[in-house]
């Protein structure tokens, strides 16, 4: 009976304690949140005052401290982790290493237009009442200044599937005390009462406080984690003197399961895992009056299929788990392989070196693939010559009118060729790997409303004898474009871009005088 009786009081006295903190963290808030909102100052000052706050407020005679500071050290230590923890999983790839190609190829792509931005901007219709989409800049929201009181906003589109990245500027004297951004399901909260990190408190949304540099998920029962973790060893940025820059990439990848953030300076690393079977919408939730936090979709990939050799890798990995990683350097294999589970190279690479260092038999010789209907050429013009060279246009990368990169893999004559393709009646964008036959062996003409690309090259000599290879394809010329429209150029990688975009009416808007003939 002493014993459960002890055990009940030591209870009550943690669970007294936790109450005396919060109410000191909830009033330390209110008074900066409230009292200073309209003076300037930096993350690191403002942290400064709220813990100086704190502790005099400790130092007080009428403060009851806690009973010991271990109890609540305990408490927290007997919290379980979230297992959208990134070291929760013990499946780990490439992102959890390097920043994500897909994120590369966006960043160094042209801006998606103005229309589509807006179709994934804030949502006017599901928000907190006390936020709302100013009129003259749909992609940006404004909170009005009511007090004791936490407000979000989803974006339009939720995501379920594909690679997704946007960017959120938030300024940094505009996010006071609790400043979460994140993604969440339709069923999250939007409102609660009292300043608080909202995004994050329940299992129906993930979210990192840009302020307090922690990420949260079911935040009322597991324990949250700091981000950027000094885990990620090109990671310099943690210690409470980081503020996190006003502008932050959000990046959702749904076929791999994850979150990850970066900055225009650096990738920040994972912050979530486990997200796969979800539909999540980008979200944020703000304490500060006044405050405007700007949305702007990057761009995304569409889902793809995964191939044979990753799939490998994924279940390689799977088996060997985080903690033993290092052990694939043990495996029976060839460098090549090593390399490819360590992402340190492509599929391309990785089968590039395994099929020069193998016996298997080529069972061809020679191989045309043609798509398309056959006829003889009406015009025929030589379009890899004297065109004026095309904006610079990323490698194996594209982005379509809706946002999404359609990328599909192509095979030429035994070849894995990479095609980026984007259609419609206005326009046409093609990137084509002709890296196996150069600029050289490439013929390009228009025929029966057909651009036809045709590639071949002599026999060559490889350890097996020789083989030679060539290619046919063929696209639709798009309805309003003229043949004369069509443009191309070949890349130092290699790549075969072509572009194809109808005629824009230049007259559009203007006002023109028609002389009037009159007949007799």
């Amino acid at each position: 009976m002493m014993g459960q009786r002890a055990s009940i009081e030591d209870h009550e006295g943690q669970r007294m304690e936790n109450d005396r903190e919060g109410h000191l963290e909830e009033a330390a808030d209110r008074f900066l949140n409230g009292y200073l909102e309209n003076r300037p100052m930096t993350h690191h000052r403002f942290s400064q005052v709220r813990n100086s706050l704190m502790e005099f407020a400790r130092q007080s005679p009428g403060y009851r401290g806690p009973i010991t500071r271990s109890r609540t050290k305990a408490k927290r230590d007997n919290r379980t982790r979230s297992p959208s923890y990134p070291n929760e999983q013990e499946e780990f790839y490439y992102a959890d290493e390097c920043c994500p190609k897909k994120f590369e190829y966006i960043m160094d792509s042209e801006p998606l237009d103005q229309k589509v931005m807006e179709d994934h901007a804030w949502n006017p219709n599901d928000r907190s009442l006390n936020i709302f989409v100013k009129d003259d800049d749909p992609l940006t929201l404004h909170r009005h200044p009511v007090a004791q009181s936490t407000d979000c906003i989803r974006g339009k589109v939720g995501f379920s599937h594909g690679f997704h990245v946007w960017k959120i500027t938030w300024p940094h004297r505009q996010r006071g005390t609790h400043a979460v951004i994140g993604v969440a399901t339709k069923e999250a909260r939007l409102h609660a009462v009292g300043y608080t990190s909202l995004i994050g408190s329940t299992p129906d949304s993930y979210g990192w406080d840009i302020v307090r540099l922690k990420c949260s998920h079911d935040a009322r029962r597991k324990e949250q984690w700091d981000y950027p973790s000094e885990e990620y060893g090109h990671v310099n940025v943690t210690g409470e003197s980081y503020t996190v820059p006003e502008s932050v990439y959000c990046i959702l990848d749904m076929d791999e399961g994850y979150m990850a953030f970066a900055t225009d300076d650096e990738y920040l690393g994972v912050a979530f895992r486990g997200l796969r079977g979800k539909t999540l919408y980008p979200i944020v939730s703000a304490v500060w009056g006044h405050c405007e936090i700007t949305i702007k979709y990057m761009g995304g990939f569409a889902p793809e299929a995964p191939s044979l050799m990753s799939t490998c890798r994924r279940t390689i990995r799977s088996h060997l788990g985080r903690r033993c990683i290092k052990n694939i350097y043990n495996l029976d294999l060839p460098k090549s392989c090593i390399d490819y589970l360590l992402y340190n190279t492509t599929v391309e690479e990785s089968m590039t070196n395994v099929q020069s260092h193998s016996t298997f038999n080529r069972t061809y010789e020679r191989k045309v693939i043609e798509e398309g209907t056959k006829g003889s050429p009406i015009t025929s013009t030589s379009i890899l010559s004297g065109i004026p060279v095309m904006s610079a246009i990323p490698a194996s990368f594209h982005i379509q009118p809706h946002g999404l990169i359609n990328s599909q893999h192509l095979n030429f004559g035994g070849i894995n060729t990479s095609s980026l393709f984007s259609t419609s009646d206005n326009h046409l964008e093609v990137v084509l790997d002709i890296s196996e036959y150069g600029a050289d062996n490439i013929e390009i003409s228009i025929s029966n409303n057909y651009i036809v690309v045709k590639a071949s090259h002599p026999e060559k000599e490889d350890q097996m004898g020789l083989i030679s290879r060539s290619f046919t394809r063929k696209f639709h010329l798009p309805a309003n474009v003229k043949p004369d429209a069509v443009e191309s150029n070949v890349t130092g990688d290699g790549k075969l871009h072509i572009k194809a975009f109808a005629p824009k009416d230049q007259n559009k808007g203007e006002t023109k005088t028609i002389p009037i003939k009159i007949n007799d």
